[in-house]
């Protein structure tokens, strides 16, 4: 079964085999960087471009998850205004909160 796109989770939990890759990849990168090239410098280089990567493919994430929100209140919204009851989603019922305005006064329409 493929992973589903976008991830429901914000962030999306990496699993414990890309934790051990990912941890893999740091400790050779960072031997690789004392040992043979002789340059830390080059070590945060490295980990800052994938952190990058990472912070890119978040983005991509929220934007993917921004967009199925959007595309499911415009469903709501085209429901609701073709009239059918069914697929339109309606506001929860908030408990004595008819005719009141935001601030919680009486907005006069019942007097």
């Amino acid at each position: 079964m493929p992973p589903e796109f976008p991830p429901q989770q914000s962030p999306p939990r990496l699993s414990r085999n890309a934790k051990i890759g990912l941890g893999a990849f740091l400790v050779v990168t960072l031997a690789y960087s004392f040992v043979i090239a002789g340059q830390i410098l080059l070590w945060f280089v490295i980990v800052g471009v994938t952190a990058g990567i990472y912070l890119t493919w978040l983005l991509v994430v929220a934007v993917f998850g921004m967009v199925d929100a959007f595309e499911r209140i415009a469903d709501a919204m085209e429901a609701r205004n073709r009239g059918d009851v069914d697929t339109a989603v309606e506001p929860p019922d908030v408990e004595g909160a008819e005719g009141r305005d935001v601030d919680g006064t009486d907005s006069g329409e019942d007097t």
